[in-house]
């Protein structure tokens, strides 16, 4: 997601990989990763790395990559935190 004058966007990957920007609404974030409240369906695709130089209409390449492993939740994080520090204590 990036910040522009007219509020957060995407480069939204159009059919035959061309992109344009397509504006979002940002909901929480954790992790960096950020939850898209409004402007995307689960099966759109976004430029996720090297959208610097991109402009409406430039033609993209997809590339599969590995996902990040999913973040724990912050409850999950609260209590293995808890645990850590329980075990470090015996």
């Amino acid at each position: 997601m990036r910040h522009g004058p007219r509020g957060d966007f995407v480069w939204f990957i159009r059919p035959g990989n061309t992109v344009e920007p397509r504006n979002v609404t940002a909901g929480q974030s954790f992790a960096r990763r950020t939850l898209i409240d409004r402007g995307l369906t689960l099966k759109d695709k976004v430029v996720m790395d090297g959208y610097f130089q991109l402009d409406t209409g430039t033609p993209v390449e997809i590339v599969k990559i590995e996902a990040d492993p999913v973040p724990m939740t912050a409850a999950a994080a609260r209590v293995g935190a808890c645990q850590h520090r329980s075990s470090s204590d015996q």
